[in-house]
């Protein structure tokens, strides 16, 4: 049984890139907006509480998925065929 290392198409690995720089864009994003909401004294409400939670969650789970499948993407070959890993999957 061998393990080999994944080799990502170019435009897989922009898309993945990509990816990564938008989701780090918007967790600087929500994290000026949290700044500016502070610096005007005014009370969060529920929903904007809520919108920057679930927006940040997301791109951190977005990055962390990307990253993985850069760093430990493979496929062993078996007897009984091929076995693909995609990061943490």
């Amino acid at each position: 049984m061998k393990n080999f290392k994944y080799k990502f198409s170019r435009i897989m690995l922009i898309l993945l890139f990509a990816g990564i720089v938008l989701g780090v864009a918007c967790i600087a994003l929500n994290v000026v907006r949290i700044a500016n909401l502070i610096k005007s004294n005014k009370q969060l409400n529920a929903y904007e509480t809520m919108s920057i939670i679930i927006s940040i969650t997301l791109s951190v789970a977005f990055i962390v998925f990307a990253l993985s499948a850069l760093v430990r993407s493979s496929y062993k070959i078996t007897e009984k065929g091929v076995v693909f890993s995609f990061g943490f999957i």
